[in-house]
This record gives structure tokens, C-alpha cells and sequence, in this order.
């Protein structure tokens, strides 16, 4: 089924509202990693823009477009939706500085990047209430 311009939009309210968006990215190792979205949009009629601190940054080579998932998520009505897609570009935005007490934890985020994202699946998730 077609992703429609209407259920982004939709997601996209749930996550302006709630603030409660993670973001599942893919390293080029194939390992896993959840990051907390700072920020996301609607960038087209099947598009969203995502700006998140990420642990591992994706792959330089947008032709490999990594897979993506984004978690939104309701506490309040125990709702939520899992977006899935592609990044079909990443740039980073920043980089922490070789003067954050933090460097020596390298398992902390490295990197913020602006990556878009293309929405292949948009799934409704219910929790117990």
C-alpha cells in the first residue's frame, strides 16, 4: 500500500506534539544504533527530513540509500507509528570538537546530521493502556 502525503503529515503533528522521535540507522557493518530526533519534517509528498545526533554516520555513498526506521511514539494515548524508508542524502551539520569532555566515551554521538529520508511504509503501533 502507498504511503499518502495525509498519514506524514499525520505522524509528523504526532511528533511535533509529543517530541518523543527516535530514529533506527544502519552503519555500513550493518550494526544498529537509535539516536533521539532532534528534529523532522515533511519534505515532499513522500519525505521526511531528519536532524538527530547519530552515533555512526551513514554510509558517504548516497546510491547505497541504508535503510531507516523512525519511532513516534505517544505515551499519553499509547499510540504511536513506526516509519520506514531510505536516506537518500546525509550531511553533517556539526561535529563535536576534540575539546568535549565527552570525546573519551566514544559511544556517545559524534556527528549531527541532516539526512532525508524517502518513506517506503508507515505502520500504526498500539500499546497497552
Amino acid at each position: 500500500m502507498k504511503v499518502t502525503e495525509h498519514q506524514i503529515e499525520h505522524v509528523m503533528a504526532v511528533a511535533r506534539r509529543t517530541g518523543f522521535t527516535f530514529v533506527v540507522m544502519v552503519d555500513e557493518t550493518t550494526r544498529p544504533s537509535v539516536a533521539l530526533v532532534e528534529e523532522c519534517s515533511q519534505a515532499g509528498t513522500e519525505w521526511i527530513s531528519i536532524k538527530a545526533w547519530t552515533p555512526v554516520s551513514l554510509p558517504e555513498n548516497p546510491a547505497t540509500e541504508p535503510k531507516l526506521a523512525l519511532l513516534v511514539w505517544d505515551a499519553e494515548t499509547g499510540h504511536g507509528y513506526q516509519v520506514t524508508g531510505r536516506a537518500v542524502q546525509a550531511d553533517p551539520t556539526a561535529v563535536l570538537n576534540g575539546y568535549s569532555p565527552i570525546e573519551a566515551h566514544q559511544h556517545f554521538p559524534q556527528v549531527e546530521e541532516r539526512v532525508l529520508m524517502v518513506v517506503d511504509d508507515v505502520t500504526e503501533l498500539v500499546g497497552a493502556r
